[in-house]
């Protein structure tokens, strides 16, 4: 997968045309950020019951609401 957020195109946007509206079986977050968003924006790209994998330093500020709907799983590597 390219680097999309490179190139000036939503990942959101990117993976929902890609997967037919379905979602990421897995999202791979390699990041250092303080910022939350990063983890939103991975839950509402995943599938139902899909898999973030973090590796690196983000907020983790999360929502509930983001995890429970779909049943995200998050594991992590700090």
């Amino acid at each position: 997968m390219p680097l999309i957020r490179q190139k000036g195109i939503d990942p959101i946007k990117y993976v929902e045309e890609v997967t037919a509206g379905i979602g990421a079986d897995a999202v791979l977050i390699t990041a250092s950020s303080k910022s939350n968003d990063i983890i939103h924006e991975a839950c509402i790209m995943s599938r139902k019951r899909g898999r973030i994998v973090l590796v690196g330093v983000v907020g983790l500020d999360m929502r509930r609401d983001d995890f429970y709907k779909k049943r995200t799983v998050l594991s992590g590597f700090l």
